[in-house]
């Protein structure tokens, strides 16, 4: 037995995320499978507030949410986002942020990716939403 293999059950053992999938016959394809569904990133659902918890009007989904624990940026925007952004709008623009990052080429610590983003982060959050880059295309969903 090499050490690879599960004594009781002799089949090869694949370690995919925290979880230990058992695959016979080596299958690919469901190896993949199984990687696309347990790896992906789930967002959490929102979990109820607990008391003493900052609660705001969440300028993005318009209800009562809680609130982030710091200004996220810096001036008069971050203290207009800590007061009226909750927490789950805020992984929104975490996730917007990278595509922008990634298709504008921005470079986090060059003041004038700095000023973009910021102006990004404005219009997603107070203004008619965050305009896509010219030429993008969307990913295609996994499944």
């Amino acid at each position: 037995m090499n050490a690879r293999e599960k004594p009781s059950e002799g089949r090869p053992r694949l370690g995919i995320c925290a979880n230990l999938q058992y695959v016979e016959n080596g299958n690919l394809d469901e190896v993949n499978r199984m990687a696309n569904e347990s790896c992906d990133p789930v967002p959490a659902p929102s979990e109820t507030a607990k008391p003493g918890t900052r609660m705001v009007m969440c300028v993005k989904f318009g209800k009562e949410l809680p609130g982030l624990d710091r200004v996220p940026w810096s001036g008069e925007l971050g203290k207009r986002v800590f007061e009226n952004v909750s927490k789950d709008a805020w992984k929104l623009w975490i996730e917007h942020s990278k595509m922008i990052m990634n298709e504008y080429r921005l470079n986090p610590i060059d003041p004038n990716s700095q000023k973009i983003m910021g102006e990004q982060l404005e219009q997603f959050f107070f203004g008619e939403g965050a305009k896509l880059p010219e030429g993008y295309v969307a990913p295609k969903a996994k499944g």
